[in-house]
């Protein structure tokens, strides 16, 4: 049973997103509906900010300038569409364009540090893929995969290889696996906006948009890594693909399955897929609990989205300043702040921490009643602020310093 736990809505606009233990790395920029006010970078440069998912707070990572307040070669430009891929600690940024709607494809990579908090530009050889944007990267050991895209003239389904550690690309050779797109081949359609997952040594592609009609974008495509070559699949009968889902929706693996959520066509159920499985129910829905489940199409259309699973097993969703929280294991003690939540016991009798937990946990009439209630007078007199939500504190803070 996965369970809904917590509902974050104070935070970035995330456009790309990684975990690295129990820290989320997103990348993008400030969201103007955000009720956490994070100061505008310097330069131009693609913020990222650190979650915490132990507290489930925000913070800048401070962003690096030239003496004249520029941005330095090394960070990438402020851009969408593009992708972040972790290999051990370095976070592998390529494609996109600008935010403001330039014509501009970008080609150059970067990587961040997630230990030294430092942006770098690798010097790589090897056939740079062209540029494009909404493609997929998916990572295999020190290997990274990119497929598809859009570079602003046709659709691409090409795959192209990066090996971090020789920091060479190449462009990976798919024809003997079968068939072009559509009519059922094993070599999925030219697309963007689509879902690429590893799966053990394969890499599972469904969605998308492009030019072929909108089933083929619904069927699992997988590319099997050690032979570099794209297999068949027979995933036939009365559920072959799940209902709604067609592009900009949220894919993760977890227990040798795909998982599926969200999407443009408003698809709001989770979907589980055993690759290993050859019949009708190789699709299945997931049932869900929890206060805190997001509604229909929480990954905008406009691509920026986050699909992470955290050390400890929950699976981040959402897209711009919202995050929802999935856990397919809810510990005891959070199972017990749910019930407590349910049984709508008195937010003054809790400690400030687990009105903070609750308010992540509640629907926002829920969540407003949480915020209401505010520290004693000797709280303040001893420096004891509530931890409620973000701006309700630093209001707080600014009264009684």
């Amino acid at each position: 049973m996965f369970w809904w736990t917590a509902h974050l809505r104070a935070g970035p606009e995330i456009h790309r997103a990684v975990a690295v233990g129990s820290r989320l790395y997103s990348f993008g920029v400030p969201c103007v509906a955000s009720s956490v006010d994070f100061p505008p970078d310097p330069g131009g440069q693609i913020q990222v900010h650190v979650l915490d998912t132990e507290s489930l707070r925000w913070s800048l990572v401070p962003p690096v300038t030239t003496r004249w307040g520029k941005r330095p070669l090394e960070a990438p430009p402020e851009r969408t569409g593009y992708s972040a891929a972790l290999v051990d600690d370095l976070v592998y940024v390529w494609g996109g364009y600008p935010s403001g709607g330039s014509a501009k494809l970008w080609t150059a990579l970067h990587a961040f540090d997630t230990d030294g908090h430092r942006w770098a530009r690798p010097c790589v050889s090897g056939p740079v893929p062209e540029a494009r944007k909404q493609h997929s990267a998916c990572v295999f050991g020190t290997r990274m995969y990119v497929h598809g895209g859009f570079n602003k003239l046709r659709y691409l389904n090409t795959v192209h290889r990066l090996d971090v550690q020789t920091m060479v690309w190449t462009l990976v050779d798919t024809s003997s696996g079968g068939g072009g797109g559509g009519g059922g081949g094993a070599t999925p359609p030219a697309s963007t906006c689509h879902s690429a997952t590893a799966v053990g040594s394969r890499m599972l592609v469904l969605g998308g948009r492009g030019d072929e009609d909108e089933d083929e974008y619904r069927r699992v495509r997988v590319f099997d890594t050690c032979s570099e070559r794209w297999e068949r699949t027979a995933c036939r009968g009365r559920c072959a693909h799940p209902e709604g889902v067609n592009n900009n929706h949220s894919a993760f693996a977890l227990g040798g399955r795909l998982y599926v959520f969200g999407g443009y066509n408003d698809a709001n159920a989770l979907w589980s897929f055993d690759p290993r499985r050859d019949s009708a129910s190789s699709w299945r829905k997931v049932a869900t609990r929890g206060a805190a489940a997001p509604p229909c199409h929480v990954t905008p259309s406009y691509g920026p989205r986050c699909c992470c699973i955290m050390g400890d097993g929950r699976v981040l969703l959402g897209g711009c300043s919202e995050l929802y929280v999935l856990d397919p294991r809810p510990s005891l003690s959070t199972l017990c702040q749910l019930a407590l939540l349910h049984a709508r016991h008195g937010p003054s009798m809790m400690s400030p921490d687990a009105r903070h937990g609750l308010s992540m946990m509640s629907p926002d009439a829920r969540r407003r009643e949480l915020a209401a209630v505010t520290t004693s007078d000797k709280q303040r007199k001893h420096g004891i602020i509530s931890l409620v939500l973000p701006r309700e504190r630093e209001r707080e803070a600014e009264c009684h310093p």
